[in-house]
């Protein structure tokens, strides 16, 4: 075989080498949509509302199935519990003043991270001295086939130093 031959055969393979290449990555997810903040803002209001109004039940619609809450100084609830711990909590003691700062909201295709922090008062049902807090919190949201979101995941806690040990 000659160079001349050798050549045209060595160009074929590097381009079919090429060809058969790691396809190109993922492209990134599609940046937030106003409608989706929007829509993700909407529901954390309305779920600060429902604790307000004391409907465990309509603020147990807007979880997921498998929600999972993680409440300060508490193990965390998982699941069908989750509503029970609703029930107790609004059993125990009345919110007002309630309102949320949306810190943060970011979407990646049918999951989306609010942060947020928070201002609230809590009067003891049973009798004692409201306590007005202050806190942060992260909910993780899944977008429903609907188009709707969800609250899957809820985390929070107060600003409050911890006890001294």
């Amino acid at each position: 075989m000659t160079i001349r031959s050798v050549l045209p055969l060595m160009l074929a393979v590097t381009i079919a080498g090429a060809c058969t290449a790691e396809p190109a990555p993922e492209p990134e997810p599609v940046a937030d949509t106003q409608a989706d903040a929007d829509a993700i803002r909407a529901l954390a209001d309305q779920e600060l509302a429902l604790a307000t109004a004391g409907d465990a039940v309509g603020f147990g619609a807007l979880l997921t199935a498998d929600a999972i809450a993680m409440p300060p100084n508490e193990p965390a609830v998982t699941g069908a519990a989750v509503q029970e711990w609703l029930q107790n909590f609004m059993a125990a003691v009345t919110l007002s003043g309630a309102r949320y700062q949306h810190d943060e909201i970011r979407v990646h295709g049918d999951v989306a991270i609010h942060r947020f922090s928070f201002t609230w008062t809590m009067t003891p049902k049973a009798g004692g001295e409201p306590v007005t807090e202050t806190g942060k919190g992260i909910h993780i949201m899944i977008r429903q086939p609907d188009g709707s979101w969800k609250i899957a995941r809820d985390v929070w806690n107060t600003d409050a130093p911890a006890p001294s040990m």
